[in-house]
């Protein structure tokens, strides 16, 4: 489907009024199987990003460990406040994302309380906790307390906080996993469905080919 708004004024002039267009918006159609598949596939881009993340963060704070000199103490506390500045800021845009997933599924009907539960109550909602919570306590740590060695209350103090934003993320990252175990599960059902369905069509094919078969006898 493809849609266009036109806007027109209320000019009086002898011109007459003026009159502008949209770019057209594509709209694309399709069976709730088949957004079904799309969402569940843009829900597996999303882990792994999220994967991804974790994973560099992850990284970041055991260079804080590894890194035994003042100087170099101090630029990985540094480079924590970033990654933990940057994890908070892709995690709120996939937040949003499966936001989104769960608002395309209720416009078209599809939106069940069980998916709604894992989309919202298990994913967004906990991810956007974490960003509000231990992530923005890490990055204002790492900004206005920087670590001054390995050994300091500083550091364990920020690898504390970077332990507790971890395990938060992990859990949620759990979360994420089982929904994708969850989507797999359905999408088996929904093939197993759509085999009885062509079974059963073709079951009735033949029945009304025997029943014509044996009418061309009589």
């Amino acid at each position: 489907v493809e849609l266009t708004v036109t806007a027109r004024d209320g000019c009086g002039l002898d011109t007459g009024p003026q009159q502008s267009v949209t770019e057209p918006w594509s709209l694309q159609v399709v069976t709730p199987e088949a957004l079904q598949a799309m969402l569940e596939a843009r829900e597996v881009i999303l882990r792994r990003r999220f994967e991804s993340l974790l994973a560099d963060f992850q990284q970041t704070r055991d260079r804080l460990i590894s890194d035994s000199e003042r100087e170099a103490a101090t630029l990985a506390a540094a480079r924590l406040g970033e990654a933990a500045a940057r994890a908070g800021g892709e995690t709120t845009e996939i937040a949003a994302a499966f936001r989104q997933i769960a608002g395309e599924l209720a416009n078209n009907r599809l939106l069940t309380e069980e998916l709604e539960g894992r989309l919202i109550d298990q994913i967004a909602t906990p991810l956007e906790q974490i960003v509000a919570g231990p992530v923005d306590r890490l990055a204002v740590a790492c900004r206005s307390n920087p670590a001054a060695g390995p050994a300091s209350a500083d550091t364990a103090r920020l690898l504390a906080l970077a332990d507790e934003c971890l395990s938060q993320m992990r859990t949620v990252l759990d979360k994420m996993i089982e929904l994708e175990t969850f989507n797999e599960v359905v999408d088996s059902l929904r093939r197993l469905i759509e085999q009885q369905e062509s079974i059963r069509r073709e079951t009735d094919r033949q029945r009304k080919q025997r029943a014509r078969d044996a009418l061309k006898g009589l």
